[in-house]
């Protein structure tokens, strides 16, 4: 990889998943599209008619923000979303999840929740990153289990309390972006899934974690930037070192993210690692259900490769040959892979044609 590519590929990183860059945007703590780094009201402020903080689990960080159209019954669908941050890095408590509507450019809530969607943006109990390769067990599924677990109890929740919160109980979608497409695809095609989960979508989201190509590039950016990138802001993280507490202000890797997830002491750049494997949508094994999944993807995205989206793409029509293919223009199938033009991670490009990306997203959810 060039040495621009890897510059490209940090500032990707810094500013799509873990930087706290000063903008203007909304200021009102209680619109859709509240932006926690901005210092000045731009009038983008958009309102849903309810907004309730709902508790999923007994862990604090077990909570999710459920937005209700203005017009909503027992007939109205749900999508739940899930944020990246390399599956370590996520929010506190207290802050809200900013993700889809705005913080980074782009808008999905608001079109969904146009669209006669209730969204629920959830949070999740994240990985710890661990600073000292002696700290991991080898439990290679460890911090997953926990992620399946979350959405399977955020899913249980909406169902049981669906008639008090004026919502469908029998279906459900995900969305998720980068680690949150990942958590999304590998929970999709689980034969354990909420069996009212009827499609996810996946934006630029790993699926082949021990895939050269990939590990290559974290490498190659670990060794361009030894200090690490700095997690500040709204942006927080557990580590070892405060006992798996969320903290920000702190520095990491993205390798060391990569071997947390996996809970193991190693990454293998140039050799196999079984464990990240078994932790990988695109592993056989772990293709158990059809569920109708959409692989988006940027062609410039440098920090995740589009060749991630082919990947899963292949491995899911390779053992479910009779599935639908939504080609170009169609949106009603079992599988389907758009690569955006002049796109990068987190949708970033001057030419990326982030309406374009948004319509097709409400596009599939109706569809399904």
């Amino acid at each position: 990889m060039k040495s621009t590519q890897l510059l490209g590929a940090f500032v990707l990183l810094l500013i799509f998943t873990f930087s706290s860059c000063k903008k203007k945007g909304c200021t009102d703590a209680f619109a859709v599209n509240y932006n926690t780094n901005a210092e000045q009201d731009d009038g983008s402020c958009t309102y849903a008619v309810s907004n309730e903080l709902l508790s999923y689990g007994p862990d604090a960080i077990q909570q999710m923000q459920l937005y209700l159209p203005a017009m909503h019954d027992e007939n109205t669908k749900v999508i739940v979303m899930v944020h990246g941050g390399g599956w370590v890095v996520g929010y506190n408590e207290t802050d809200k999840v900013t993700t889809f509507n705005g913080r980074y450019g782009w808008d999905i809530l608001n079109p969904l929740l146009n669209a006669g969607y209730a969204c629920a943006v959830m949070k999740y109990r994240t990985a710890c990153y661990q600073t000292d390769p002696d700290e991991s067990t080898g439990n290679s599924t460890r911090f997953f289990d926990d992620m399946m677990i979350d959405i399977d109890l955020a899913i249980e929740h909406l169902q049981d309390n669906a008639a008090e919160l004026g919502i469908r109980n029998d279906h459900f979608q995900l969305l998720g972006e980068s680690a949150g497409g990942h958590i999304v695809t590998s929970y999709a095609i689980r034969s354990e899934s909420n069996d009212k989960l009827v499609s996810a979508v996946s934006m630029f989201g790993p699926t082949a974690l021990d895939d050269s190509e990939w590990k290559i590039g974290l490498h190659e950016l670990d060794s361009t930037y030894p200090a690490g990138i700095l997690v500040d802001g709204i942006n927080y993280f557990r580590t070892t070192e405060n006992d798996c507490n969320l903290e920000t202000n702190k520095y990491l890797s993205v390798l060391t993210e990569l071997r947390s997830f996996g809970d193991h002491d190693t990454v293998k750049v140039y050799a196999e690692n079984p464990y990240l494997q078994d932790i990988s949508p695109i592993t056989p094994a772990n293709i158990e259900k059809a569920t109708p999944l959409f692989l988006m993807h940027g062609d410039n995205d440098l920090l995740v490769p589009y060749s991630q989206a082919d990947l899963m793409y292949s491995a899911f029509l390779s053992k479910f040959p009779a599935a639908i293919i939504a080609d170009d223009g169609i949106y009603a199938g079992t599988i389907k892979k758009t690569i955006y033009a002049n796109c990068g991670h987190g949708w970033i490009g001057g030419g990326c044609q982030k309406n374009t990306v948004m319509t097709d997203i409400v596009k599939w959810m109706n569809a399904h």
